[in-house]
């Protein structure tokens, strides 16, 4: 197997190639701030097909790096651009709730109640894997983000992350309720 070896020179290049994206990827995950700036400088140059691929891998190492405002906003316009994968529609949810209203009720409501929406309508399905809502949920808590409706009712509550759902006898896509 033949190793190829990225310079850090590339992060005052002008071109880049793929294998130099990857690297910068790869620095600015491991919390590399100069590497993250390259990287999203060298997006500005790519567009079609290859514009979401790099999108993608810029909102993966910002998030590994702990930059997560870049990473909401890169993970919204991949979502805007091309047909969201899981991955993507679970990032978009964690930043909708996270960057929801805290003094309008009405606009709090609006967004978790389409953000719900959008993890019911994942696949799987919630009643089938809970793996993509756990996802959604511990992400929300490394955040600090950690609102659930049991703790909004004052009794302590389980974090959703580490409860289980179950159907109501309304049907299979309706009537999801919480259970500890």
């Amino acid at each position: 197997m033949m190793h190829l070896r990225v310079e850090r020179s590339v992060l005052d290049a002008t071109s880049h190639s793929w294998r130099d994206i990857i690297a910068l990827a790869a620095w600015a995950a491991l919390g590399d701030a100069d590497a993250l700036s390259a990287l999203h400088r060298a997006g500005q140059k790519v567009d079609g097909p290859a514009m979401v691929v790099h999108r993608y891998l810029l909102a993966a190492a910002a998030e590994q790096a702990g930059q997560s405002e870049l990473a909401d906003s890169v993970w919204r316009d991949v979502a805007a651009v091309t047909e969201p994968t899981m991955v993507v529609l679970r990032r978009n949810v964690v930043a909708d709730v996270f960057h929801r209203s805290t003094s309008d009720v009405e606009s709090a409501a609006t967004t978790l109640g389409r953000s719900a929406r959008a993890v019911i309508d994942m696949m799987p399905f919630p009643e089938d894997d809970l793996c993509p809502t756990r996802d959604v949920v511990d992400r929300l808590e490394a955040r600090g983000d950690h609102a659930s409706p049991s703790r909004a009712r004052g009794d302590g509550g389980v974090p959703a992350s580490r409860a289980g759902a179950s159907r109501t006898p309304q049907g299979a896509r309706g009537g999801w309720r919480v259970v500890a």
